[in-house]
């Protein structure tokens, strides 16, 4: 499986790990569609230390809020993409990408999010011409790694309330 990476950044990781070193002295030139592709000294090598791992992030660098309710923890999703905030559609939402919207936040897993409607729940119900149609398959640690879709038709926003 392939997966898109839309703006890899390397990540300065400060905590030493455990477990299994995967891969050491992996050489990519950039044309490989697998890391198994890459030069490396195999899976599973036993001499790099944790002091020595790198990171990457390899999602959308996007940024995610919600606002409008009782307080921080619920209200309508918004998504801050190309120098701009957009509101998040319903349609297409579900309880899989709230839970990812929630964690970005840094919400914990073990309470579910509400999805929210605007009329029973006193928020307002914003419409407007256009929106972001976001797609997570609750697995993903950050928003940035959920699929994202610009849609020009009517959006009504999605609103949620996040659980601590």
């Amino acid at each position: 499986m392939v997966s898109s990476c839309w703006t890899p950044q390397i990540l300065n990781s400060t905590d030493s790990g455990t477990g299994l070193v995967w891969m050491d002295n992996l050489d990519c030139n950039g044309d490989e569609t697998d890391v198994a592709l890459c030069k490396s000294d195999g899976f599973g090598s036993k001499t790099c230390s944790h002091k020595r791992k790198a990171a990457i992030y390899c999602g959308q660098d996007i940024q995610v809020r919600i606002h409008g309710g009782k307080g921080f923890y619920e209200g309508n999703v918004e998504i801050f993409h190309g120098q701009k905030w957009y509101p998040v559609c319903k349609e297409g939402f579900s309880m899989a990408s709230a839970k990812v919207v929630c964690r970005t936040l840094g919400f914990p897993d073990r309470a579910d999010p509400e999805l929210l409607n605007s009329y029973n729940d006193n928020l307002i119900d914003n419409i407007t011409d256009s929106g972001q149609l976001l797609s997570c398959s609750g697995t993903e640690g950050d928003i940035g790694l959920c699929h994202l879709k610009e849609t020009t038709s009517n959006c009504s926003q999605q609103t949620i309330r996040c659980r601590e």
